[in-house]
């Protein structure tokens, strides 16, 4: 009669094991006697990447150990450091795991600028972002500002500043200033004649206010009045026509020759006075002199009224 036993031993301590074993007849009557059975065996202990231990198991020399289940979070499991199908020897087991990959693209202006495929919780280095007209004020930045683990498909775009200028009118001694963005029209306000400039309409110093790209500071600009003289001759033909130019301040007063009995070449110059003003020094002067005049006629009157009573 053969008699067949299974043993089954620990598995999670290392060193050799003995086990008793006593037989057991057909009708379940336990013997008496107990056979010492010594059994081999290796301890294989499974880790996590951090040395931590995830399990233990008892193999027997030459048999396969099926290893436990683990995950780890942006990765796949590819295997492990040792051979499991076949232990020989005590053995240290960790898992390896490979990354999965992520997607990040970088769009701006509406353009796919680069597209990466990075490992998952690393590091990435965006682009530059490029320059774009009307823009430039206020340096861009992208939509995400965290690279320094990616762990998810990412889609960042390019978010820009419209710029914003300053448009200054200046009338006289006044100021008027408006805030316009880039590319916007602003209308100007109207320029005030000025005598003597108003044969052509005045222009601002500056233009593209229909579209400002730029800080603008700007003032009216007059064009100065011009006036025809024409000379006639003694048949009433026109001899010429010659334009005299209004000069600000000054007043037109004549030519510097006289035009009659003309015997020769000659180089006529319009002649200006300036305008007088009412506080002027010359003015002042004449006013105190006619003043001291005025005052001693009345005493003299008052003199001679008293010496004929």
């Amino acid at each position: 009669m053969t008699t067949t036993a299974t043993l089954f031993g620990p598995d999670d301590e290392p060193g050799p094991y003995y086990y008793g074993v006593k037989v057991m007849s057909r009708t379940n009557t336990l013997g008496e006697a107990a056979e010492t059975v010594a059994f081999d065996h290796y301890v294989v202990t499974f880790k996590n990447e951090d040395g931590s231990v995830i399990a233990r198991k008892i193999v027997r020399p030459g048999e396969g150990v099926t290893p436990p289940e683990v995950s780890k979070e942006g990765h796949v499991l590819s295997g492990w450091t040792e051979d499991l199908n076949s232990v020989t020897s005590d053995l240290e087991v960790f898992p390896v795991f490979t990354p999965n990959k992520v997607t990040v693209i970088f769009i701006a202006s509406d353009k796919i600028l680069k597209t990466h495929s990075v490992d998952y919780g690393r590091l990435l280095t965006p682009p530059d972002i490029p320059w774009k007209r009307g823009h430039d004020k206020v340096d861009p930045v992208w939509s995400v500002t965290d690279f320094s683990a990616i762990t998810e498909d990412l889609t960042v775009y390019a978010i820009y500043t419209l710029n914003t200028y300053t448009v200054t009118f200046r009338i006289g001694l006044e100021e008027f200033t408006y805030t316009v963005q880039h590319g916007a029209a602003i209308t100007p306000p109207e320029i005030p004649p000025e005598e003597g400039y108003d044969q052509m309409p005045p222009t601002w110093s500056e233009t593209g206010f229909d579209a400002v790209m730029k800080d603008i500071y700007a003032y009216p600009v007059y064009t100065i009045n011009k006036y025809a003289v024409t000379f006639i001759g003694f048949d009433g033909e026109v001899l010429a026509v010659e334009m005299v130019e209004k000069v600000s301040g000054y007043v037109f007063t004549g030519w510097d020759q006289e035009l009659h009995n003309v015997t020769s070449d000659r180089t006529i110059t319009a002649l200006y006075e300036k305008k007088p003003s009412l506080f002027s020094c010359g003015n002042m002067i004449s006013v105190n002199v006619f003043g001291v005049l005025l005052a001693g006629a009345y005493v003299c009157l008052r003199r001679l009224r008293k010496k004929d009573e």
